[in-house]
């Protein structure tokens, strides 16, 4: 076949050969939690206990802010349930 425009379409060989080799993998082994990502969760998990202590505590909820109170304690879930998934020690 003897196609002057392929449209992006190579034969198979030429795209092995332009592959390059990507190693994402540097440092971590499966299943390792780098301590930034702990630190991250930490941050948000304290930033969304403060955000519902003060609403709770010092302002009036209207039924515009649920959404955002809900999202709030969806937050402070997740980061405690990644944070209690964490290895404390590596092996």
């Amino acid at each position: 076949m003897n196609v002057k425009n392929t449209i992006g379409f190579t034969s198979e060989a030429d795209n092995y050969e332009k592959k390059i080799p990507i190693n994402n993998n540097e440092g971590f082994e499966e299943g390792e939690t780098s301590e930034l990502q702990i630190i991250i969760a930490t941050v948000i998990c304290i930033v969304a206990l403060t955000v519902l202590f003060v609403v709770r505590n010092f302002t009036t909820t209207t039924s515009a802010s649920l959404g955002t109170i809900s999202q709030m304690r969806d937050f402070v879930s997740g980061c405690v349930g990644f944070l209690l998934g964490c290895p404390s020690k590596p092996d």
